[in-house]
């Protein structure tokens, strides 16, 4: 009894603390260095962010290197679509597995040793390739290998945010780390040229590798309050195989059980891969559409994903300043809406003006509508389950990318590019429209949008 009191004491201290400290940061929501003033009252969280957006502005680089040196060691662009889906296939099976073990294990060496690692594959590829030893099976193996410390460490960031960020101020942590992955695009777009010509292959992986670990160091510095982890299954006072598979399938289930019973986030879920699926075709068709519709060529198709960065970026900012009073499905339902029209007006676009404003309108509803699903779940999960439902979210929402890439290709050979956007873009906002018209997400009779929700048994 003493220790439950004495707990709930600590909890109680906790949020009043955490309340003070988004106060103050909302006191100065509005003013111009309002995105500094955020980063100084969490820098728990301006850690994590800033590693983070080092390691994807290495990832963004990475991702066009490694794709050159299937197509230089092979020539086969079979196999260079091949490590696209190697590097998306363990992240997606592995996700719920890994939500587990973020919950009971502490999260912050979970980051720090998935960083390390893959600072220390990546760096393997470099040294190599300089020594004239790689061949293909390595990029395969080192993808892999990447893709699985990476489905430990998304989940963990998520249910770390949550940790060190008060929740009236999620939507601008959130919005900040859409921010950070549009920055990090835009810069490794604009950098990945000139660091080839300067450093070469080798050198812009062993740059890559370099940032993983500069993730690492950030991550380690970072101070994460511990909350209790699950305890794997014991028998007599000692660990057992079946007690402990027993015990992580109770884990599993009980991470799917929130998910059933708090409705929000079971539709969130479902609305995250539905629209994961409908863009997939923007993948795939984009490079024909530039071409075969506009009469462009590579360098209006690189300016095409700039705009697209562009509006992400700016949108990442407006999010944060106006944003924090609008309710999350608000969030998603705006997000979604302009990312949709932008997709279905494709259809129309004959003009590559038109169609450079179009992307960027679908760029500015990115931040919202990932701050918004994302902020929601973090609300409505309690700290002990978030890795579990944050292992979830991303195998669900990962898992349709690679069905919509395989069906686009076949469907496209009868239909046309212009066609196929416009339809899935009146899907997107049809979708979104149904599914957060919903009574649970009560977006004419809202909640204050900061509530702290995950202690209600249902959404």
């Amino acid at each position: 009894m003493a220790e439950d009191a004495a707990a709930k004491r600590a909890e109680a201290d906790e949020r009043s603390g955490e309340a003070e400290i988004g106060a103050k940061a909302r006191g100065n929501a509005e003013r111009p260095w309002a995105v500094l003033t955020f980063l100084r009252t969490y820098p728990a969280f301006t850690w994590l962010w800033v590693g983070q957006m080092v390691s994807r502005l290495g990832d963004s680089i990475d991702a066009i290197a490694f794709v050159w040196l299937v197509l230089e060691l092979t020539g086969s662009t079979l196999l260079m679509g091949t490590l696209l889906v190697v590097n998306m296939l363990p992240s997606i099976l592995l996700n719920p597995v890994a939500g587990v073990w973020i919950d009971r294990l502490p999260r912050r060496p979970v980051i720090v040793i998935s960083d390390a690692a893959r600072a220390v594959t990546t760096g393997l590829v470099a040294a190599l390739y300089l020594a004239g030893l790689l061949e293909v099976w390595h990029l395969y193996v080192v993808t892999t290998l990447n893709s699985i410390f990476e489905a430990f460490a998304v989940p963990a960031r998520v249910a770390v945010i949550a940790q060190v960020v008060s929740g009236e101020d999620l939507v601008s942590a959130n919005s900040l780390t859409s921010l950070s992955s549009s920055l990090a695009s835009l810069f490794g777009l604009l950098l990945a040229a000139p660091l080839f010509k300067l450093l070469g292959i080798a050198g812009a992986i062993g740059l890559d590798a370099a940032t993983f670990l500069f993730a690492a160091l950030t991550a380690l510095t970072a101070s994460i309050p511990e909350i209790p982890t699950v305890s794997a299954g014991q028998e007599g006072g000692r660990t057992t195989l079946t007690g402990a598979l027993t015990s992580f399938w109770s884990d599993l289930r009980e991470g799917m059980h929130l998910v059933i019973t708090q409705r929000v986030i079971l539709y969130l879920i479902i609305l995250a891969g539905l629209a994961n699926f409908a863009f997939g075709p923007l993948e795939v068709l984009m490079p024909v559409y530039v071409r075969e519709v506009l009469k462009m060529d590579v360098g209006q198709l690189s300016q095409v994903y700039l705009a697209f960065s562009l509006g992400a970026l700016a949108s990442g900012l407006l999010t944060m300043r106006v944003a924090r009073k609008w309710p999350e499905a608000v969030l998603v339902l705006v997000g979604l809406g302009l990312m949709g029209t932008g997709y279905a007006f494709l259809y129309f676009a004959r003009s590559f003006l038109v169609t450079l404003g179009l992307i960027t309108l679908m760029g500015i509803g990115q931040a919202p509508a990932q701050a918004g699903l994302r902020t929601a779940v973090q609300r409505r999960t309690p700290p002990a389950v978030l890795g579990r439902v944050a292992g979830l979210l991303g195998t669900f929402s990962l898992s349709a990318t690679p069905l919509s890439l395989a069906l686009t290709g076949a469907v496209a050979e009868a239909v046309a590019a212009p066609v196929i956007f416009g339809a899935f873009g009146l899907l997107v906002l049809v979708l979104t429209v149904l599914i957060l018209s919903r009574p649970v997400f009560g977006l004419f009779q809202t909640c204050k949008p900061g509530a702290i929700l995950w202690k209600k048994s249902s959404g």
